[in-house]
């Protein structure tokens, strides 16, 4: 199969003060581009997360409940016992995981999925060896969890060796996003054991500790820029209006009072209230996983079936385009491999990689 860069032609507009034109077109790239992936998976589940060990293999989930090991090379494909049990309803079930970045001398492995004892949002942690995942516990879990089954961001993020970030959608409850005694519709800063620093900005208010910003609809990427402390994130709008942020510690990025999407925020597109996206779409792709890449942001996109690159000159967008597969599955998550090439996974099975 191939790929193609289609860079879009229009000019790009930051949303700021809000505008009725649509945020999505920027500068093109500079050059187009044909390449051909190589596929080492084809299986049948919505693969949601994925990490590479040292030695180059790769561990990653099936939604549906599994946790496998890959070979790049022989693509062998081995199960692994021990991943924690889940409730596979709706969008939930077994989805992001991140090795530690001490994981060459602690073995551990961090997973976000959805308990079987409800809808909540659930982080654990085990040890990887070679009779599989061990010493497996649940060290944090969401407080408000609803009867929906949609929204579940849970994407995870390591800031250092000692602290992560953990993103959690609305769960269908955009009224949450906006209350600090939730944990709905945030991102939320952990220790590496599961509790809140002292440090986080809502520490010693009657606010959840935990809470690193708010105002979130359904943040399914993470990324922190190499060299910096910027955290950045992928955002679901409603319809229409999805969102790529800068994430400040202690900032409301608005939803549901304000949305570039539909129905319209009672507020509008924007508000002085709220720290405005970077970069809005319109019509919506649904930008999911995202990593950073010979100095671009790359975002897996499931509505948009592609994979998106995004230049950067300082905080701004510069340019944007597309890399498009002939058979449009919906990526779910994008990666940077310890061989340099970039790795992706969809929702119908695949794991595959590119070099450029």
């Amino acid at each position: 199969m191939i790929y193609y860069l289609n860079a879009l032609l229009l000019m790009l507009l930051i949303s700021c003060g809000g505008s009725d034109n649509d945020s999505s077109a920027g500068f093109p790239l500079p050059e187009s581009q044909e390449i051909t992936p190589e596929f080492l998976v084809d299986r049948n589940d919505v693969i949601w997360g994925f990490d590479f060990l040292p030695d180059g293999r790769i561990l990653f989930t099936e939604r549906s409940g599994r946790l496998f090991l890959l070979s790049p090379e022989s693509q062998e494909i081995i199960q692994v016992e021990g991943a924690p049990s889940v409730r596979a309803i709706g969008e939930g079930g077994l989805m992001d995981l991140k090795l530690h970045p001490n994981f060459a001398t602690n073995s551990r492995v961090y997973i976000c999925y959805t308990p079987t004892n409800g809808r909540a949002v659930a982080l654990g942690r085990g040890t990887l060896e070679e009779e599989g995942l061990t010493n497996v516990e649940q060290i944090f879990q969401t407080q408000d969890a609803n009867s929906a089954s949609i929204h579940f961001g849970c994407r995870i993020e390591f800031q250092n060796s000692d602290r992560l970030f953990l993103s959690v959608g609305d769960q269908n409850n955009p009224s949450q996003a906006q209350s600090l005694n939730s944990h709905l519709g945030k991102i939320l800063r952990l220790n590496a054991e599961g509790d809140a620093p002292a440090d986080n900005p809502f520490s010693g208010t009657d606010a959840l500790p935990e809470i690193w910003s708010l105002g979130h609809r359904n943040p399914q990427g993470l990324a922190v820029r190499p060299g910096t402390d910027q955290l950045f994130s992928s955002e679901h709008g409603p319809t229409g209006g999805d969102e790529l942020n800068i994430i400040l510690p202690g900032e409301n990025y608005g939803w549901p009072l304000v949305t570039a999407g539909e129905p319209a925020g009672e507020l509008g597109e924007s508000s002085e209230e709220f720290v405005d996206p970077i970069l809005t779409w319109t019509p919506a792709i649904a930008p999911s996983g995202m990593t950073f890449y010979q100095g671009d942001l790359f975002i897996a996109t499931l509505r948009g079936r592609h994979i998106r690159r995004i230049s950067l000159s300082g905080d701004v967008v510069s340019s944007q385009g597309e890399l498009v597969e002939e058979g449009e599955p919906r990526f779910r998550n994008v990666s940077v491999g310890p061989d340099g090439f970039l790795y992706f996974s969809t929702d119908d099975g695949k794991i595959g990689r590119v070099n450029f």
